[in-house]
């Protein structure tokens, strides 16, 4: 009986959608549409992703994409559904979609596929295996190809960026309790654009290198640089990282070091 629901169910989508076909989608109708009709208490996750599946396969990511949402609102750890949900989020980046050529009208945020990417990786590492073959990761792959590979890639396996540096600073941001460490490239040390600033949190080498120590006598201990480490040199090896930063319309994905090995050098 509920497989017989969703399937017409699924058959009065896609009557909505071959009406609309030249038109632009009224998001609230299909919205309601699917809350009435198909988020029952008897369907599960993979029903709804094996939906967004055949909306995908029709082109139809609009109604793809609320497919794979609503599985994924029932099951956050459904990896197919969350693969899915990024494939179709990084198509919608494309503005040449012959069969929806408004999209490019549209604003739309391009951190999402990034985001959710990301979620699928973490659930299942092997994806971002699959996801480096997948034409439909292309649109997000040509615009950030470092993020993407940070995002696909096991740490091992990121490109490494070598410098020498100079440790010039610690810059403490009160109130948010982080902190950065700024190294200067050894031969531009008062040029900022070649600072490196290094998130402390983030970069658990960088704990023993006595380069730091908190002030535990005030209510609030702050952090203070050791000046007897400033201008010692530094070997720095730094590999590019996924990060979380709040902006407006949530959390997004951005790229942000780590530092993958550091040794003073004589």
């Amino acid at each position: 009986m509920k497989y017989l629901l969703f399937l017409i169910c699924i058959c009065m989508i896609n009557i909505t959608v071959e009406a609309q076909f030249y038109e632009r989608y009224s998001n609230e109708i299909n919205r309601i549409l699917i809350e009435n009709n198909l988020k029952k208490d008897n369907m599960i996750a993979q029903d709804f992703n094996v939906a967004g599946m055949f909306f995908y396969n029709r082109r139809s990511w609009y109604e793809a994409e609320i497919m794979f949402y609503t599985a994924i609102d029932l099951d956050n750890s459904h990896i197919l559904a969350s693969y899915n949900l990024a494939c179709v989020l990084s198509i919608r980046l494309n503005n040449s979609s012959p069969r929806f050529p408004y999209l490019s009208e549209e604003f739309f945020d391009e951190s999402a596929p990034f985001a959710q990417l990301y979620h699928t990786v973490r659930l299942d590492p092997n994806r971002g295996i699959r996801a480096r073959n997948d034409p439909d990761f292309d649109n997000i792959r040509n615009i950030d190809s470092r993020l993407f590979n940070a995002v696909t890639l096991p740490e091992d396996q990121r490109e490494r960026f070598l410098y020498e540096v100079i440790y010039i600073d610690l810059e403490y941001a009160p109130g948010i309790g982080l902190f950065d460490l700024i190294f200067a490239d050894i031969e531009h040390i008062n040029d900022e654009n070649r600072w490196h600033r290094i998130n402390a949190w983030q970069s658990p080498l960088l704990k023993d290198m006595n380069l730091y120590y908190s002030d535990e006598n005030e209510w609030f201990p702050r952090w203070i640089r050791n000046e007897e480490m400033i201008g010692k040199r530094f070997r720095l090896v730094i590999i590019d990282q996924p990060g979380y930063a709040e902006g407006l319309g949530g959390t997004h994905i951005i790229l942000t070091n780590k530092v993958f090995s550091i040794t003073e050098i004589n």
